[in-house]
């Protein structure tokens, strides 16, 4: 009895980053090649997506691919099928395209779902920030004032102890 029909496809997600100095064309001709590679063996795009959010963005960091350092990547996410057997042979081309500078090939659990967060829940999340941030630097100010006044107080105090030991002296 073979092993291999029992054997179920999983699901994968793919993070691709493309040369982003390739003009439209090419670029979409780079994402149907990282197509054709899973469908080469046997497996099925559940969901492919170049635009938003995804598509030109800037590079945390530089990298070098093919003796050129890039600072943007043009980025295409996919989601898909396979058997577990044929990865090897999906990073392989993978590997080989000059178009990748890098990728990133995970197990996906569908039962998960995509979770996306809402633009508006962004932004009140970024507000909420932004006001504690503002709280949080009005009390800093107010503490470094407070500190300002106490030394300046413990100067003047200093200062007035050492004109009475001063007065107090016997003159010689």
């Amino acid at each position: 009895m073979d092993k291999s029909q029992y054997i179920q496809p999983r699901a994968y997600e793919l993070m691709a980053i493309l040369l982003p100095d390739q003009p439209e064309a090419e670029t979409q001709a780079a994402v149907e090649a990282l197509v054709g590679y899973i469908s080469e063996q046997n497996g099925t795009i559940d969901s492919l997506s170049t635009d938003s959010p995804w598509g030109r963005r800037r590079l945390a960091y530089t990298i070098r691919h093919e003796g050129v350092d890039y600072r943007d990547g043009y980025y295409v996410l996919a989601y898909f099928t396979t058997l577990p057997s044929t990865l090897s042979d999906i990073e392989r081309e993978l590997k080989l395209d000059t178009n990748v500078i890098r990728y990133l090939l995970l197990s996906y659990d569908e039962n998960m779902g995509e979770q996306t967060v809402e633009g508006e829940e962004v932004a009140e999340a970024l507000d909420e920030s932004e006001d504690i941030a503002e709280e949080a630097a009005d009390e800093v100010e107010a503490v470094e004032e407070a500190t300002e006044e106490v030394i300046a107080e413990a100067e003047e105090a200093v200062a007035d102890e050492e004109v009475e030991e001063a007065e107090e002296a016997p003159a010689e």
